[in-house]
């Protein structure tokens, strides 16, 4: 493929954006809280008027009052809403950027002219197909509707611990695809172009349930998760088949990685020195394996292989590929035999995102007060000065002194150089299938260490 835009560079799109919303507490009993409310949402890129998202919860505190009236240890919380996302203003930029004439977005299949780079006019005069973005008269934005329960559970007076499960469904979510891509060889709009329209025709349905612990005992603190989530959706990226969503059902990329953990300590000083700590962990997330080759003229390689149940030594052929720990692909698969979108897993990844080590000192004499804390003049919002403590505008006053204080901060991501990885390849037709080509923090760092000097005054 060979794509080339040129054209007025300048496009302009306003959005306004609206969101109200009212909201209250009923007390109905001492130990029974009822919350309760309505949002409405509404921008002037969309037609769509009917954004009103309610949402309720209740929180309450079972069993008998502590000491003096205190609450009990367990604390039941039932929610549920409604939410709406955004139509991002890019989608309306796009659709008017590249309508065919502001800017020209020109897409050649299988170019015989490259590596010479023909000129704009050349291609405008041979009427070569365009990519051209719409956004659908009824788009949408996207709908959740969440649901959450849990419990709270005062465990001692200095541990605390959480359950909470999470269900969530999606619907009108964004994508996009060729509404132009050929069918039995014929393209529906008579041209070659290539038309992506924007539409609100996504779903996803995700659940999770998430533990989280927290200790804190004289000067040590722990705290963090775990999470086990379930996911999937089916407008992640284009799909195989423009004409066939529902075959995009599948695991979603970010919800259906099935275990999170996270733990943060923060250890009691030594010597004056703070340190704290954490560690995060994520299960194997879902990555895409594709063909890599366009068999369906819709411009997008993203059609999937089938599997068949051959061996390494059965698996051979112009159609068949076989890749160790995944199995014998089928490159030419007949309908309704493929895999389904984001069915290969990567590996998991542990790391130590944050370590901090802080330590301050205080500077200046501290002297016995001899009278009133010490006043200053400063300056206040609309060309007046107030009278205030010394102490409120900068180090500690002391009597006819101020204290300072200094403060030194290592602050190390990933100390430990520990490498962890995106998902692999999963283009068939590359020589780098299932090879893992980016580290997981995206970034072109993968230790990074800051040393920090600062002065309070």
């Amino acid at each position: 493929q060979f794509s080339l835009s040129a054209g007025q560079p300048t496009t302009q799109v306003t959005r306004v954006d609206v969101g109200v919303f009212a909201a209250d507490d009923w007390r109905v009993r001492p130990n029974l809280t009822v919350s309760y409310g309505m949002r409405y949402e509404n921008q002037t890129n969309i037609h769509d008027n009917t954004n009103f998202g309610p949402r309720a919860s209740v929180a309450w505190n079972v069993g008998k009052p502590g000491p003096k009236n205190t609450p009990s240890k367990t604390v039941l919380r039932a929610a549920a809403g409604a939410f709406y996302g955004r139509v991002n203003q890019a989608v309306t930029l796009n659709a008017a950027r590249f309508d065919g004439n502001t800017q020209q977005s020109f897409l050649i299949l299988n170019p015989s002219f490259f590596p010479a780079i023909p000129s704009v006019a050349s291609l405008s005069a041979s009427k070569l197909p365009q990519q051209i973005q719409y956004v659908d008269s009824s788009m949408q934005a996207g709908h959740t509707y969440q649901m959450t329960a849990g419990v709270d559970r005062q465990l001692s007076k200095s541990a605390r611990l959480s359950l909470t499960y999470i269900n969530a469904r999606g619907v009108h979510l964004s994508r996009s695809r060729n509404i132009n891509a050929p069918l039995a060889g014929i393209f529906p709009f008579q041209d070659r172009q290539v038309r992506l329209l924007t539409e609100s025709t996504g779903f996803s349905r995700q659940q999770s349930l998430t533990l989280t612990p927290s200790v804190n005992y004289k000067k040590w603190s722990i705290a963090g998760y775990y999470t086990f989530s379930q996911g999937k959706n089916d407008p992640e990226g284009q799909p195989a088949d423009p004409y066939n969503l529902r075959a995009e059902w599948g695991p979603a990329g970010f919800a259906d990685i099935h275990h999170r953990v996270l733990l943060q300590v923060t250890l009691p000083p030594i010597k004056k020195f703070q340190l704290s700590l954490s560690y995060q962990f994520s299960s194997a997330p879902p990555f895409n394996i594709v063909i890599g080759r366009d068999l369906n003229g819709d411009s997008v390689v993203s059609e999937r292989p089938g599997l068949v149940p051959f061996s390494a030594a059965n698996c051979t052929g112009s159609t068949l590929v076989y890749k160790p720990s995944y199995g014998c692909f089928d490159l030419n698969p007949v309908a309704g035999s493929a895999i389904s979108r984001n069915w290969g897993r990567g590996v998991s990844s542990s790391n130590t995102p944050v370590a901090l080590l802080t330590r301050s000192w205080t500077l200046g004499k501290k002297e016995k007060k001899s009278g009133p804390e010490e006043m200053v003049t400063v300056n206040a919002p609309g060309g007046t000065t107030v009278r205030v403590p010394a102490s409120m505008v900068g180090g500690v006053a002391s009597g006819n002194k101020r204290q300072y204080v200094l403060q030194f901060t290592i602050q190390a991501q990933n100390p430990f150089n520990h490498t962890t990885y995106t998902a692999p390849s999963g283009d068939l037709s590359s020589p780098f299938f299932g090879v893992f080509r980016t580290t997981g923090n995206g970034s072109t760092y993968n230790r990074r260490i800051d040393l920090q000097l600062r002065l309070n005054f």
